[in-house]
């Protein structure tokens, strides 16, 4: 006999996980990271049912933040892996959409999109992020060709170890290299939100925290 499974998704929980983030920096803005089908639960119920509460959404990619702007989400929509051709970055500034900087081939492809941006500095992650040496010319280059720059960023690569000093080495890095700007800031992802307050800007970008999942593995 086949056994029915399903999963019921308490969307009044997510909406709960999201006001006790803000509690948590009362003064950052918190920005929702509903990547990859949010983490599972439903990329467009998830995002109505927090669409009151917050400035803005984040997620993976320029199709994600299309469905949420067909689905009627008006409000920004960062994408954090931002567009790697020029026809994705003229359907995102057709769609109003904030599109992440982490590489420098990206930047001559959005003066005159329409699309804003944010730019993701490699602070120690070695993922994705321009070299912190870098960030002057891609900023100067970005505002040169008329792009709204939002915000400045970078991820933490160890935030849920506790112990690791990486942490407050990529702390160090970014608050160098973004001393002399005057734009707002984003470092903290859940685990930085949770346990490094030092990491808090004025933006917070946290993710699996608000689907009941903790980023630490001892938890």
């Amino acid at each position: 006999m086949q056994r029915k499974t399903a999963a019921h998704i308490d969307l009044g929980a997510i909406r709960a996980n999201y006001a006790y983030a803000c509690t948590l920096v009362p003064d950052g803005n918190i920005l929702p990271v509903i990547k990859a089908d949010a983490y599972g639960h439903g990329l467009v119920p998830v995002a109505k049912a927090l669409q009151a509460q917050v400035p803005a959404f984040a997620v993976a990619t320029v199709e994600e933040a299309v469905e949420l702007r067909e689905a009627g989400i008006g409000i920004d929509l960062l994408v954090l892996e931002g567009a790697t051709t020029q026809a994705a970055t003229e359907r995102a500034g057709a769609h109003g959409l904030v599109l992440m900087v982490h590489a420098e081939s990206q930047v001559d492809m959005l003066p005159g999109s329409g699309a804003s941006a944010w730019v993701k500095v490699d602070t120690g992650m070695h993922r994705l992020g321009v070299d912190p040496g870098a960030l002057g010319d891609v900023v100067g280059r970005l505002q040169a060709g008329g792009v709204d720059v939002r915000a400045i960023c970078t991820h933490l690569a160890c935030a849920d170890e506790l112990d690791n000093d990486v942490t407050r080495a990529q702390l160090d890095t970014f608050r160098d290299c973004t001393s002399g700007y005057d734009l707002p800031l984003s470092i903290a992802n859940s685990a930085g939100i949770l346990a490094w307050p030092e990491s808090h800007a004025d933006w917070n970008r946290p993710g699996i925290m608000l689907f009941g999942t903790s980023p630490f593995a001892s938890d």
